[in-house]
């Protein structure tokens, strides 16, 4: 854990120097309750020492406002599939009536042209 709590303060200071948001998000362990585990029986020196790595795991997320935007685009996700949902109804509507006009129309098309002797079941040659 000595590591990882190094390596987020290197971030800091990295960060001016081109340490971005992509590196953090895939190279940076989100997680750090596995790390916990390995210790058979965690001392005090340990629990002090993962409550600092995970306050400071924290604030990045905070800096990199990667929780916020979580919780954002999951309901914005949430919103356009609703949307979707209402707009596909209408969509089946429209599609339903467009069909019920043409095939109206076809049959139009079909008795004008028997009026007017215009109208065979022959299949023109090329």
């Amino acid at each position: 854990m000595g590591i990882l709590l190094e390596d987020i303060k290197g971030i800091y200071s990295n960060y001016e120097y081109g340490f971005t948001r992509f590196n953090f998000e895939h190279s940076m362990i989100k997680d750090i309750s596995s790390l916990l585990k390995m210790y058979e029986s965690p001392s005090n020196k340990n629990l002090l020492l993962y409550d600092e790595v995970k306050f400071k795991l924290d604030d990045l997320f905070k800096f990199y406002k990667l929780d916020i935007e979580k919780d954002e685009l999951k309901r914005k996700i949430e919103l356009l599939e609703e949307n979707r949902k209402k707009l596909e109804v209408f969509w089946k509507l429209a599609d339903n009536e467009y069909n019920l006009a043409l095939n109206q129309l076809k049959t139009e098309l079909t008795e004008k042209s028997k009026e007017l002797n215009i109208y065979s079941n022959k299949i023109p040659k090329k």
